[in-house]
């Protein structure tokens, strides 16, 4: 009998359901087939209900299926809201910090630069050089000896490349830019 079974051809992006439906709807009006869905082959001749045909593709009813995916949508949704307050509050954390990190080093760059050095620290991807910045920043505003800052300042654990920056943004930001040139050349 199912040798003898003709193929329904079935619509690319069929679904399942769908599939089922066509494969019942022909089994109704007597027809011998069956539906190549995903590789598998389904007979009319063994499938009398959408039941039938998740049993034999799922091993479980359809109401069972149906259940299960929507559970599994539910630990989706749920994962993605967590995703998005880990986000938010990866987010909050990173403005706290550059709040902290302004208002802690606000003092010791000049006034016309403020806005400038606020947008800098939130662009900021590189947080160990924004460190050594305030703290080279921090040094010469209270005025410590020029052999301090020097012995700070190449202890960084810096490549030469990051050397560069920190000493450019410390002489273009400090508010005792003078003082800072004489200890970062």
């Amino acid at each position: 009998m199912m040798e003898n079974a003709q193929e329904i051809p079935i619509a690319y992006r069929t679904s399942f359901k769908d599939a089922i439906r066509l494969l019942l709807s022909a089994k109704q009006e007597g027809k011998n087939c069956f539906i190549d869905f995903n590789g598998e082959r389904y007979y009319s001749v063994k499938i009398n209900s959408m039941d039938d045909a998740y049993l034999q593709r799922e091993w479980m009813t359809e109401a069972d299926w149906d259940a299960e995916e929507l559970e599994l949508d539910k630990k989706i949704a749920k994962k993605e809201q967590m995703s998005e307050a880990e986000t938010a509050k990866e987010i909050l954390a990173r403005l706290n910090t550059v709040s902290r990190l302004f208002e802690e080093s606000s003092p010791y760059v000049q006034p016309e630069k403020l806005v400038e050095w606020e947008n800098e620290l939130r662009e900021s991807i590189d947080g160990s050089l924004v460190s050594c910045i305030i703290e080279l920043l921090k040094m010469i505003g209270d005025w410590k000896s020029r052999k301090d800052v020097n012995a700070t300042f190449k202890n960084q654990d810096l490549s030469g490349r990051q050397h560069s920056i920190v000493r450019e943004k410390v002489l273009y930001y400090s508010k005792k830019w003078e003082e800072a040139k004489k200890n970062l050349i």
